[in-house]
């Protein structure tokens, strides 16, 4: 790159400090995960395994921190060394979260509940038996320091095996974790729960190379592999837009993560949607990124407008 673009992308830098510098860092949430009720004909075992599943699918997106009630030792001081499952009861979660909020500084809840969990083997056209697994469960996602309910999402699983039903249900818990069939699935339910209510937003750091038009085609954001961003993260750029007494969004472009490090991640810029962006950040016109989706979700030909992808 030439003395000229290096010159451009500098320039853009110094117009956007004022805006950069008033948004803020994107930060965690911290969620305590709760033991999972359960239907009556549904198992203990059943239930642990699936709940298990969830934290393992949630954990892999990592957006945010998990503190597992059933074996977090400061909910255990919190509670005189007592189980979760002895203190919280329906009537009085909420009072308990919120003294569990203040000592660990904790500010969602996460219930669930497993409503079903059957057996069936029936015999296909070979003559073989085949194994078959269903479970349903239900998460509720609330807000500790006001008790409001957030969203609440259901779930049915129906997997087979031709050697057992253990190996059927395991079918099951792998694909609610998103690995399933020895790969981790490109959009697990696990990670759409997290796209639906742990949005991140960030902003731009700064603009990066530019190719010989003076367009850039890369660029910093704020955030990194602390907030769970991958290669291939994929953000929409929004800029805010006053329309009377309110303040809309209007979304102008995407961008995609390529280098991810702590604290920042470099993302590419297509060229179509380059110089738009690259405009509205040097007028310092505040600019919003939302982490939107993984590579391979939902990502067709996009990645065809990048330079050297």
């Amino acid at each position: 790159m030439n003395k000229f673009f290096k010159c451009l992308a500098v320039v853009a830098t110094l117009f956007a400090t004022a805006t950069a510098s008033a948004q803020e860092d994107p930060s965690k949430h911290t969620v305590i995960i709760e033991p999972f009720s359960k239907s009556p004909l549904v198992t203990y075992t059943a239930t642990d395994n699936v709940r298990s599943a969830v934290i393992s699918g949630l954990a892999e997106v990592n957006r945010f921190h998990i503190v597992d009630a059933t074996s977090d030792a400061r909910l255990k001081a919190l509670f005189d060394g007592k189980d979760y499952e002895d203190v919280i009861t329906e009537s009085n979660w909420q009072e308990q979260s919120t003294a569990a909020y203040q000592a660990i500084n904790a500010d969602r809840l996460l219930k669930g509940q497993v409503e079903l969990y059957d057996l069936d083997c029936k015999v296909n056209y070979n003559g073989d038996l085949v194994y078959y697994c269903m479970v349903n469960f239900t998460l509720q996602l609330f807000d500790i320091t006001n008790g409001t309910l957030i969203g609440s999402k259901s779930y049915k699983y129906n997997e087979l095996s031709l050697s057992n039903y253990d190996e059927a249900f395991n079918n099951c818990l792998k694909k609610i974790s998103g690995f399933h069939n020895g790969i981790t699935k490109v959009k697990p339910d696990m990670l759409a729960f997290c796209n639906e209510h742990f949005k991140v937003n960030t902003y731009i750091l700064e603009l990066g190379d530019a190719d010989k038009k003076g367009n850039i085609t890369d660029l910093w954001i704020s955030g990194g592999e602390e907030m769970g961003f991958l290669k291939g993260s994929i953000f929409a750029v929004y800029k805010e837009k006053k329309i009377g007494p309110k303040v809309a969004r209007e979304k102008i472009g995407e961008i995609v993560a390529e280098e991810v490090l702590e604290g920042l991640t470099r993302c590419k810029v297509s060229k179509k949607e380059a110089p738009v962006i690259q405009q509205e950040f040097q007028n310092g016109t505040q600019l919003i990124i939302e982490l939107d989706r993984q590579r391979g979700d939902g990502f067709n030909n996009f990645a065809s407008g990048f330079l050297g992808l």
